[in-house]
């Protein structure tokens, strides 16, 4: 008959494959030798890209947490203080 359909390859001058039982393929082979070393180069390659954002982030949450705190609660001596004055001068508006 011939070659099943998806099966079939085009026949190009000077293509070479090469195929390699996958009972004969070792899955882990270099992990621990090669592996770990590679794994950290690359992460040491990408170290400083990762920094300008990591420090972008850390100073945004710091100016959100300690500089910005003040401004977003209330002081409540000056909240009283304020709400004190105004009852004053409404009693006094009251009297008169």
């Amino acid at each position: 008959m011939g070659k099943h359909f998806h099966n079939m390859k085009p026949r190009v001058v000077g293509f070479v494959e090469y195929n390699l039982s996958p009972f004969e393929q070792r899955a882990f082979a270099g992990v621990l030798k090669e592996g770990i070393g590679n794994t950290a180069v690359r992460y040491a390659k990408s170290f400083w890209l990762v920094i300008p954002a990591f420090a972008y982030y850390k100073w945004a949450e710091y100016c959100f947490w300690t500089v910005e705190q003040g401004h977003r609660k209330k002081n409540l001596p000056e909240y009283e203080a304020y709400f004190a004055s105004l009852k004053e001068q409404a009693e006094a508006e009251a009297k008169k």
